[in-house]
């Protein structure tokens, strides 16, 4: 019996693709230790090998996190219209989020949910709603908004 036969990691070919994934679940476990530094670096190199919804959010959670807000903007803005829409709450929350604290603020964080509700269902609708009204209700007195 070969151990390979069981374990798909163990045989040949699709090596950057194994990589890929390797480097996300290292990202995962950073993220769990909230090593913000280790969700970066492994995030970026999961993406230098291709697009990675999962990447590009651990990468835009950890560059808010670390006060790059505007950085994390940039990784996660252009994927948000391709997101499937079981992914796309939680891109849109991250957006806010980064758009909120970064200079973009809080209109352009109102914008993305916006623009996620309209595209998803009633419950997403509604559950982004929610998210906006939050958003507004403990937002007003952020500085420079």
């Amino acid at each position: 019996m070969d151990l390979r036969d069981d374990h798909p990691g163990l045989r040949g070919g699709g090596q950057e693709e194994r990589g890929a994934e390797l480097l996300l679940r290292a990202a995962a476990l950073a993220y769990y230790a909230h090593d913000l530094d280790r969700i970066r670096q492994l995030a970026e190199a999961a993406l230098r090998q291709g697009f990675d919804l999962r990447a590009a959010l651990l990468l835009g959670t950890a560059l808010g996190e670390l006060g790059r807000a505007d950085e994390a903007v940039a990784v996660l803005a252009p994927a948000v219209d391709e997101v499937a829409d079981t992914d796309l709450e939680a891109t849109a929350m991250v957006l806010a989020w980064n758009c909120f604290y970064g200079s973009q603020g809080l209109a352009a964080a109102q914008e993305w949910l916006a623009r996620a509700a309209a595209r998803g269902g009633p419950g997403l609708r509604c559950s982004l709603g929610a998210h906006d009204s939050d958003a507004c209700r403990c937002w007003p007195g952020r500085i420079g908004s």
